[in-house]
């Protein structure tokens, strides 16, 4: 494989786990509207492993945890990746 070709390899590999991760939160949002909450909370916690950069996996997350303090964790993380993000702002002074 050329020098090239594995540079633009590399690029494309790095995609796979964000598609991954952005496909996680689908099923999650799924899972979490058909009552499968818990099942939604591990495929978002496996979301945000496979892609930490991923916000709105961070978001979802807030959303179906139940303890306060992990919420707000959940939310500032969001908050960091997007400082201006509407929901994640309304939701943490809540």
């Amino acid at each position: 494989m050329s020098r090239e070709k594995q540079g633009l390899h590399r690029f494309r590999d790095a995609e796979e786990p964000r598609a991954e991760a952005q496909a996680q939160v689908e099923a999650a949002k799924v899972l979490a509207r058909q009552g499968s909450l818990d099942e939604a909370r591990l495929l978002l916690r496996a979301s945000t492993q496979a892609d930490p950069g991923l916000a709105d996996a961070w978001l979802q997350l807030a959303w179906l945890t139940q303890d306060p303090q992990e919420r707000t964790a959940h939310l500032q993380q969001v908050l960091a990746l997007e400082p201006g993000n509407a929901q994640a702002l309304s939701l943490i002074h809540i």
